[in-house]
């Protein structure tokens, strides 16, 4: 006959296994989820004398100054157009800048992101955008958000896969191996794509300066060029 101290030193053994794999599981996952850093925005800029006031203004104002040490980061609240759209994974949008999160049946396996030169329409003035150099762009504007779940590589179109394993080059050869890859194999994937499309007003988190007769729009020092919905940024900036 089984006693209770024997019950509760079985159950806790039982427990101590399940944590452990738990917390694998959670280890394995977590690097292939590689977010670059992002930055608050101090105000939304959606007006031409906006621009001009941000741009002449002084950089080293406190109130200029994000929560991160960002200086100067504001989101441009523009309409977005370019000669060179990106076609959208798993989507009919021509696109500026996309993000798609891949998943597997245990979990988070990455985030492939892609970004395109473009510029702002904002209140009649051309806001030209400067690529990110050190990291890959961060979409948290969720309104054009398309889901897939797929079971079978074949299933996905041959230039998607292409693009797809194309983008995955931020994690390790380890990472790959233990998370899995973005495409189906073994495991179904399922793919959550946010898209900034083409001709859709979009705030762009960066740092105004004069170009020429234009302005210029950076990611802000040691940030990525971030996404929002305007109205979000309108209600919390």
């Amino acid at each position: 006959m089984t006693t209770f101290v024997e019950f509760l030193a079985g159950n806790a053994f039982a427990l101590a296994i399940v944590a452990a794999v738990a917390l694998v599981l959670v280890g394995v996952f977590a690097l292939g989820d590689r977010a670059p850093p992002t930055v608050q925005p101090t105000r939304p800029i959606s007006t031409a004398d906006g621009l001009r006031a941000t741009a002449d203004g002084p950089t080293t104002d406190a109130a200029a100054t994000t929560d991160d040490g960002a200086l100067g980061s504001v989101a441009v609240v523009g309409t977005p157009t370019t000669e060179s759209p990106l076609d959208a994974p798993f989507t009919d949008v021509d696109a500026v800048a996309f993000a798609v999160r891949v998943a597997s049946p245990f979990g988070h396996v990455t985030t492939v992101r892609a970004v395109t030169s473009f510029r702002l329409d904002v209140d009649g003035e051309t806001v030209h955008v400067g690529l990110p150099t050190a990291h890959s762009p961060v979409v948290d504007d969720a309104r054009s958000t398309h889901r897939r779940v797929l079971h079978d590589s074949n299933d996905v179109p041959a230039t998607t896969a292409d693009l797809l394993t194309a983008l995955d080059t931020d994690r390790s050869r380890v990472a790959r191996l233990l998370s899995g890859g973005v495409l189906p194999g073994r495991t179904r994937r399922t793919y959550r794509v946010t898209v900034v499309p083409v001709d859709r007003p979009v705030a762009v988190v960066g740092r105004v300066s004069r170009d020429g007769d234009d302005w210029r729009l950076d990611p802000p020092e040691d940030g990525a060029l971030r996404f929002l919905d305007p109205s979000s940024v309108t209600r919390h900036a």
